[in-house]
């Protein structure tokens, strides 16, 4: 007997072994499915003559007849594993481990890596986080080099487009939304979510029919987007399938997050920092993989080197992430993150294409740190960070650290990654510009240690099943770009202020504040002089009350104080040197 697992998508179910999908983006699917009841009566593909698709694109807008099935990439439900808290933990500070490094195969192999058939177009990829973006404007992205625009329409739904107006090919994220569709300000043509043509005001068209010829030449490629979790993820493919398949595929998300309420969790740091990063996606999943460069690299920010647990980094359990769908690798980390503390153990898991999990069980709930890295183009990609705590806290200490607005993290995981750009953005152009583009990184690499397993199992996983990444050595080679200066590596404003609304709004009232501080510090300091002069001359005394003098000189000091205060507050936000010698 066939087991169903309904699944809502569009207001339809989707069952196991059935694929159904209606009202998406203006498609019009019928079901697949093994057994018609379990379609609920409605007509069964392997009884249909004809599979009706016009997604809106003209290279698209076909009609398939005579085809019994769609190809839909089918993917069985998964059991998550819940991370059992680890048994043992060092308590001694490690012993000098003087000649006795390990050794391992940094050979790629063909073990239980087999690649299973991966598309790096084929999954869901988060891009924005949704207190960040206006639903009234468009937003450009990119995505694996595609340029796309996101929009939302009057009845709060996303939708994603190519950012390119069929009629001249002007970029649609610097239109406006209007009538719940992306009008170009190129000529005032209008597009609907689903890629079609709604109007064309120059051929006097203010509505242009579905059945319309003309929509066959002007509509542009439409991709699959939802909001979830916070954030806004894209499925980077326009194909005829691509909305079955992506309504049936999971975003990379922690399973013991997502199907927690906002009340459940007790401390909620980061608050989904993103950040644009001068680095080929491959350099930065790298780099967070490994996490035997904290003590070193943040010495001072987030951790110390000169510590007896600097150096203790132990990984165990290597293997497949049980607890995801997308499977995969994952391991025990046993490390001091702050390098003081004694080490404990977490477990670290990857699940592709970029996201990269720290998960600490702890004695009631746990911890977990997330990260995603989305690849942009061969040289660039965008983190999102966010860490969530669950262990009790009584609930007044809840409500203040809610009230803490996501700058004040923000401005730490700054200062954090800042000190990975410093050196690593020169290491990747060190790896890039090799004959093949960096793929052969076992004959680059010299890595002895325990530590670097993790590094050798992100680049099997890349090399074998992820196919060497989204771009081939040829395209990276091609799209090297030179070494960028110091100051570009480390400008926070362009790569994260000025597309974080908690963030670009403290500019705009630092940027304020600091002339009016200035200002109203020069008029207290005029009428103190003032008022002086005229209370000597009117009452004969020498000089006033020091309780007088020394107030107004306080009030003046004070608001010296705030517009300095507000000075370094800037610039944290727009770009502060970092220079690893001086840490």
């Amino acid at each position: 007997m066939l087991t169903s697992l309904p699944i809502s998508i569009a207001g339809s179910t989707l069952h196991q072994g059935c694929s159904w999908i209606s009202s998406v983006q203006d498609r019009t699917f019928f079901p697949m499915c093994s057994v018609k009841a379990q379609c609920q009566g409605r007509p069964c593909l392997k009884l249909q003559s004809d599979v009706r698709i016009s997604p809106g694109r003209a290279d698209l807008c076909k009609t398939l007849r005579g085809s019994k099935t769609v190809p839909v990439e089918r993917r069985s439900a998964s059991i998550y594993a819940t991370v059992a808290p680890p048994q043992s933990v060092a308590t001694s500070p490690p012993k000098s481990r003087e000649n006795s490094l390990p050794t391992f195969d940094t050979e790629p192999a063909s073990s239980q890596l087999a690649p299973d058939n991966f598309v790096w177009e084929k999954n869901w990829y988060p891009l924005f986080a949704l207190d960040d973006i206006d639903p009234s404007k468009p937003h450009p992205a990119m995505v694996l080099g595609k340029e796309l625009v996101v929009f939302c329409d009057t009845e709060g739904s996303w939708h994603c487009l190519q950012d390119k107006c069929p009629h001249r090919l002007a970029p649609l994220s610097e239109g406006r939304v209007m009538d719940g569709m992306l009008m170009c300000s190129y000529h005032g043509w209008k597009v609907r979510p689903d890629g079609k043509i709604g109007s064309i005001p120059q051929a006097g068209m203010d509505v242009v029919p579905l059945d319309s010829p003309i929509q066959r030449r002007a509509c542009t490629q439409s991709y699959p987007v939802q909001a979830a979790h916070g954030l806004l993820w894209i499925w980077p493919d326009a194909a005829p399938e691509a909305f079955i398949e992506s309504a049936a595929s999971p975003v990379a998300m922690c399973p013991d997050v997502t199907p927690m309420q906002p009340g459940d969790l007790s401390v909620d740091l980061g608050r989904f920092y993103v950040r644009d990063m001068p680095l080929p996606f491959d350099i930065l999943v790298e780099n967070i993989h490994d996490q035997s460069h904290v003590p070193f690299a943040h010495h001072g920010v987030a951790s110390s080197r000169n510590t007896p647990w600097a150096t203790h980094f132990q990984i165990d359990r290597l293997g497949p992430a049980e607890r995801f769908r997308n499977k995969g690798h994952a391991f025990d980390l046993e490390w001091s993150p702050d390098g003081r503390n004694k080490p404990y153990k977490q477990r670290v898991s990857f699940c592709p294409p970029g996201y990269v999990e720290f998960y600490t069980p702890r004695p009631k709930g746990f911890t977990v740190l997330y990260n995603w890295i989305v690849p942009v183009d061969a040289h660039s990609c965008r983190l999102i960070t966010h860490t969530v705590d669950t262990q009790p806290l009584p609930g007044f200490v809840k409500w203040l650290v809610a009230l803490r607005p996501r700058w004040v993290d923000h401005l730490v995981l700054s200062a954090v990654f800042d000190g990975d750009l410093a050196y690593l953005v020169k290491a990747a152009w060190n790896v890039k510009q090799q004959e093949d583009g960096g793929e052969k990184w076992n004959k680059y690499y010299f890595m002895p240690a325990n530590a670097d397993k993790s590094t050798v199992a992100w680049r099997k996983w890349l090399a074998e099943v992820g196919r060497g990444g989204p771009w081939s050595p040829q395209q990276v080679l091609q799209q090297l770009p030179q070494r960028p200066h110091h100051r570009d590596i480390l400008d926070r404003f362009e790569q994260h202020t000025k597309s974080c609304a908690s963030c670009s709004k403290a500019l705009r009232t630092v940027r304020k504040g600091q002339p009016a501080a200035k200002v109203l510090a020069g008029i207290i300091g005029a009428a103190w002089l003032a008022a002086n002069s005229a209370i000597l001359n009117s009452s004969g005394l020498a000089e006033l009350p020091l309780w007088q003098t020394g107030l107004s000189a306080a009030s003046v000091l004070g608001l010296l104080a705030i517009s300095k205060a507000m000075h370094t507050l800037e610039t944290r936000l727009t770009y502060t040197d970092y220079i690893h010698a001086d840490h």
